[in-house]
């Protein structure tokens, strides 16, 4: 990581490419602080849906749901993906309401979940007791 930081920091010229490589291989180390500081200094440009899915997924396993919150909401364009981490960051950190609660905006809106999406909704709704909803 230390040889892929000097190259990125040594760059003439950061493309989409580069932002979101190192930016991954942060968030895949689980690094928050190097991730927040590559996220808050990528170019509006270079930030895509995924770059935005896995920093809503390091803040809701690193219990950060107001930050995971505020890179949804100002996403564009949001994918299954988005939705879905989004919902997690919800569950993992024991806001199952609000994990259902967005859930039904999703459906609403969206009209697409896959099988992730389902058990984490199945688990919000035993966190809760909501059995038959689920």
């Amino acid at each position: 990581m230390r040889d892929a930081r000097q190259v990125f920091y040594r760059s003439p010229m950061l493309d989409s490419v580069s932002w979101n490589s190192i930016l991954a291989a942060y968030v895949w180390l689980g690094d928050l602080s190097e991730s927040v500081w590559i996220f808050n200094n990528m170019p509006e440009k270079e930030r895509d849906v995924f770059t935005s899915n896995s920093m809503i997924s390091l803040f809701g396993k690193s219990n950060m749901v107001e930050d995971a919150e505020k890179v949804f909401d100002e996403m564009g364009h949001k994918d299954v993906v988005s939705w879905s981490a989004m919902i997690s960051c919800y569950e993992q950190n024991g806001m199952s309401v609000k994990a259902l609660e967005l859930f039904a905006k999703m459906n609403s809106e969206y009209r697409l979940v896959d099988e992730v999406l389902m058990v984490t909704i199945l688990s919000a709704c035993a966190q809760i007791g909501v059995i038959r909803q689920g």
